[in-house]
């Protein structure tokens, strides 16, 4: 029973690995699943914030199924010219060991919103990214059993 889920997740696990190395556009994966972030304002002053929507949409004409392993969409914060992560904080997202099973009929999306503030860190209950004055390219990743897909950066500046 053992050796046999070992062959499956090894069997899974190239599967991802075949999929994410396919050549596909920026934002396309396989299946015609589309990951995209849209900044409400690309620039925004010390003080102010603004939304940024991460969405993984389904383009194609069939349902797709996904399996992922505790991460969902994971928005990234890069600054510039340097490509250093400044979120999240420490460049790297921690997840849960958990699956989850979801499915985007055609022409559905799952979004999420992450807040972007320009200036310090501020304490809350759900703190948004703080970025302090530069400019940034906002990019999310999303990583399934099935497939792996980067979204095209979206600019950002904090005067």
């Amino acid at each position: 029973m053992v050796r046999s889920r070992l062959r499956l997740a090894a069997a899974l696990l190239g599967s991802v690995v075949v999929l994410a190395g396919c050549n596909h556009e920026p934002g396309l994966g396989p299946g015609g699943l589309r990951l995209s972030v849209y900044p409400a304002r690309s620039v925004i002053s010390v003080g102010d914030s603004t939304a940024v929507v991460v969405s993984l949409r389904n383009l194609g004409a069939d349902s797709v199924s996904l399996t992922t392993g505790g991460c969902g969409v994971l928005p990234y914060i890069a600054a510039q010219p340097s490509g250093q992560i400044v979120y999240p904080g420490g460049g790297n997202w921690f997840c849960i060991a958990a699956l989850r099973r979801f499915t985007l009929a055609p022409g559905t999306e799952q979004a999420e919103t992450l807040r972007v503030r320009g200036g310090a860190y501020v304490i809350a209950a759900y703190p948004p990214a703080s970025l302090e004055r530069g400019h940034y390219l906002i990019y999310a990743t999303f990583s399934a059993f099935e497939l792996s897909v980067r979204s095209e950066s979206a600019p950002l500046t904090v005067q």
